[in-house]
């Protein structure tokens, strides 16, 4: 909690996180990656997908997007942030316009979590999961 109110309202501090954490993170994807080469399907939740780049080793890429005010509320009730902290954290991300550009799908998680299963199950039904 503490490092995320440094980086969250300091961009300097946050660009010095990531360059520290991505190769990390990176090596960890393909490590993960190559232990999976039989599997149907992989999943990769990743925060700073389009970002880091990663986005040019999927095959598909699914955003989940939500009204502003409901992430909002998500973000603050789920890691007990001030508004101030949630809004900080939000506004480093790129925005959802920008984030859904990048998408094959774009998943509206507004509702519940099987209405937002529904969703993802539908859509890998098309691509034959």
């Amino acid at each position: 909690k503490a490092l995320g109110q440094i980086v969250f309202s300091d961009s300097e501090q946050l660009s010095l996180l990531n360059s520290v954490m991505e190769p990390l993170i990176r090596e960890e994807i393909f490590r993960r990656l190559n232990q999976e080469n039989n599997a149907d399907l992989v999943v990769l939740d990743a925060p700073l997908l389009i970002e880091q780049h990663y986005d040019k080793i999927c095959d598909f890429i699914m955003t989940i997007d939500v009204p502003k005010k409901i992430q909002l509320e998500r973000l603050i009730e789920r890691d007990k942030l001030s508004e101030d902290d949630a809004k900080s954290r939000i506004e480093s991300q790129l925005s959802s316009r920008e984030r859904n550009g990048f998408a094959d799908v774009v998943i509206d998680s507004s509702g519940t979590v099987e209405q937002t299963r529904k969703q993802v199950i539908k859509w890998l039904k098309t691509i034959n999961v």
